[in-house]
């Protein structure tokens, strides 16, 4: 029988020994694991193990994100194909912190990505299209670079958020470049009024706290309205508390306080703790927790917070589109 690839996403790096010890030839980069099994029962076999490897941990597979590719079928090709070389040459500049080299091609890249972006739907190779901006956004990270213009670029991940949700990390960390930009912030908003998925909404959200500032008010009187719906679902509900505590007002950040006492989930308590940190009577409610000697991760996050000279809402690459980046 042919050979087989299964293709698994959101993983752990825990699974790797897991997978070494069933003899399961396996390939990762962060999350993104493929593994080669001889027949399609083996790929099967493999998708139970990794299934009953990641409930040991409370994790769960994603279904949508889990393919068997055969051998020779259009999609294995395209795990094959490689990037062109300017990719290559790129990835070393980057590496070897080569500036001049940088300015000369970064130009050559975004101009390829353009041309990715014009392929015809059925044509339209997603892949290379996501190694190009993650390209993009690496430069990025270094001091005087040549500024080019990346509007159009960034409207096409802002349509394939609609089309591709499962690349919804991917496409957010190049927008992450114009997060304070009015054409990303209207966008993002009409996604979220629309039936998102809620792990999409939460990465919409994470986007929007990193933002300076709010530009489409909308955005704020959906958070309100959210984070007020008691039935809403946790997972985004936690992060629009963060949301409304950094680009919030005072009233919004006396209900989260209030919220506090009444609050059972782990999460959601820990939410909280890092909404009032601008709240002027956040210390009522954080010595509170240091007297009760109360769970030691949400003991640590006070501690943590108490001693900040300037809040901290996430926790992020802080040389991405900043001034602290690669001299």
């Amino acid at each position: 029988m042919r050979p087989f690839f299964l293709s698994v996403h959101s993983l752990s790096r825990f699974l790797d020994k897991e997978l070494e010890a069933e003899s399961l030839i396996h390939f990762r980069y962060v999350d993104d694991i493929k593994v080669a099994c001889k027949t399609e029962n083996d790929a099967k076999k493999a998708i139970i193990q990794i299934i009953q490897t990641l409930r040991t941990a409370n994790l769960n597979l994603s279904t949508a994100k889990t393919d068997i590719i055969p051998v020779g079928s259009d999609k294995f090709k395209n795990l094959l194909k490689e990037f062109p070389p300017l990719l290559r040459d790129i990835d070393n500049a980057v590496h070897n912190k080569q500036k001049r080299t940088i300015n000369y091609l970064y130009p050559k890249l975004v101009s390829y990505t353009k041309q990715v972006m014009k392929q015809k739907q059925q044509d339209f190779d997603e892949r290379l299209f996501r190694a190009c901006i993650w390209r993009i956004v690496k430069i990025n990270y270094f001091k005087n670079i040549d500024r080019i213009d990346l509007v159009s670029i960034g409207k096409k991940c802002l349509k394939l958020l609609y089309s591709m949700p499962s690349r919804t990390n991917t496409l957010l960390r190049f927008l992450v470049l114009h997060k304070n930009r009015i054409y990303v912030q209207d966008a993002l908003y009409e996604l979220l009024k629309d039936a998102v998925y809620p792990w999409q909404e939460m990465l919409i959200w994470y986007l929007l706290i990193q933002s300076d500032k709010i530009k489409n008010p909308d955005i704020l009187t959906l958070a309100k309205r959210r984070v007020r719906d008691a039935g809403y679902h946790e997972a985004a509900r936690n992060y629009i508390y963060i949301f409304l505590g950094k680009h919030g007002d005072y009233q919004d950040r006396t209900y989260m306080a209030n919220l506090f006492p009444h609050t059972q989930s782990f999460r959601a308590q820990r939410s909280i703790l890092i909404s009032i940190q601008e709240y002027q009577d956040r210390n009522t409610i954080y010595n509170s927790i240091t007297r009760s000697n109360s769970d030691p991760i949400l003991l640590s996050l006070v501690q943590y917070i108490k001693q900040l000279s300037t809040p901290e809402y996430v926790d992020i690459d802080k040389n991405i589109a900043s001034d602290i980046a690669f001299s």
